[in-house]
């Protein structure tokens, strides 16, 4: 795009691999600033430039050479109703305090729409705070309902103990938490190992080949992804379990610890043929391995009625109240019907970790 100026002196320019270099540095402070997180320059080069789609649609807002304000949308190879595509991950607009204007909110948004038709991408999809969906209305997307996200206890008693709560409360709820926890019997699965990982290798495109016709809508989750998303993402640390038989693989699970706030997120939690079984078995594995790894509370994001969130709810996790947690679901562009007249977020994909933030 050609750089926009408006009447208020804001710069609008689109972020490329030939001027990220002088941008990047001021993406991680704004991140900083807005988000509260802290990320090196080298993680937009990875997010923007190097995901499998190969691009982003991303607009920065500049006022005397500071940049004040974002909005990014990262292009993700996805499948719909068995055609794979390329869409727009919309993650959302951060503006300073300062800034939070109709003026630079409406530059943005007018410049992410015009960079979005120029990549021709007919879809988009994204997860926002319900208050700033209105916003997303103006960008042509429309919400599906709120997103559902899980949670489960691993150990209580260590949650109440990292808020200050006085020990012998702290111990009382540590024994409640025994009826209310992550239910971990183990059941055994003849036949099946499973085992940690350093590296998602080609096995894992014959593993989602089989997944891939299960799937209405889904990011496609092939080596090529995993491996961009959970084994080069600068700054963060995953852990990866899979479960084999005869060394095919079968099943993975992939989860991330904040130790700041003793919580665990679980990312990925994916078996052939969406056997319960064998997810159950990959939740009660990594939520031990979490447990051992200081987290107290876990929270993970899988859609209703997928086979991650039966299992997650079969072990005794939780959906968060719309208080704690209310985060919408919104689409853009052509969605096909779905045939089975199920609609809304029924028979989708998408977990936690597809929303780049952990």
């Amino acid at each position: 795009m050609k750089t926009q100026k408006s009447k208020g002196n804001l710069e609008f320019v689109r972020v490329t691999k030939s001027n990220l270099d002088r941008f990047a540095g001021g993406m991680s402070e704004l991140e900083e600033t807005v988000v509260g997180r802290r990320v090196d320059a080298a993680y937009w080069g990875w997010r923007y430039f190097e995901n499998p789609a190969g691009g982003s649609s991303t607009v920065i807002a500049l006022r005397e050479g500071r940049m004040v304000g974002k909005i990014g949308a990262v292009h993700l190879p996805i499948v719909v109703a068995g055609k794979r595509q390329r869409a727009s991950l919309v993650e959302g607009i951060s503006m300073l305090p300062s800034e939070r204007s109709w003026e630079c909110l409406r530059g943005l948004i007018m410049a992410a729409l015009e960079e979005g038709q120029r990549d021709s991408l007919s879809l988009a999809f994204g997860f926002a705070k319900k208050r700033f969906a209105a916003i997303h209305n103006k960008m042509g997307h429309h919400s599906l309902g709120r997103t559902p996200g899980w949670f489960g206890f691993a150990d209580l008693k260590r949650i109440l103990r990292s808020r200050g709560v006085p020990g012998i409360v702290s111990s009382l709820g540590g024994l409640a938490g025994r009826l209310v926890g992550v239910r971990r019997k183990r059941v055994p699965i003849p036949g099946v190992e499973i085992r940690p990982i350093e590296r998602f290798d080609v096995s894992m495109d014959e593993f989602w080949h089989a997944l891939e016709p299960l799937q209405w809508v889904s990011v496609v989750k092939n080596t090529s992804y995993l491996r961009w998303r959970y084994d080069s993402c600068p700054g963060y640390a995953y852990k990866r379990h899979a479960a084999f038989r005869k060394d095919r693989l079968e099943g993975l699970a992939v989860y991330s610890i904040s130790h700041e706030r003793r919580n665990g997120y679980l990312l990925e939690l994916m078996a052939d043929k969406d056997d319960l079984n064998l997810l159950k078995r990959l939740a009660v594995e990594v939520v031990d391995r979490m447990d051992q790894e200081g987290a107290g509370l876990i929270s993970a994001s899988f859609f209703p009625g997928s086979a991650a969130a039966r299992a997650l709810s079969a072990l005794g996790f939780k959906a968060w109240s719309p208080l704690f947690w209310n985060i919408e679901t919104l689409i853009g562009g052509s969605w096909p019907e779905d045939p089975s007249g199920e609609g809304g977020l029924k028979r989708w994909n998408f977990s936690l970790g597809d929303w780049l933030y952990h």
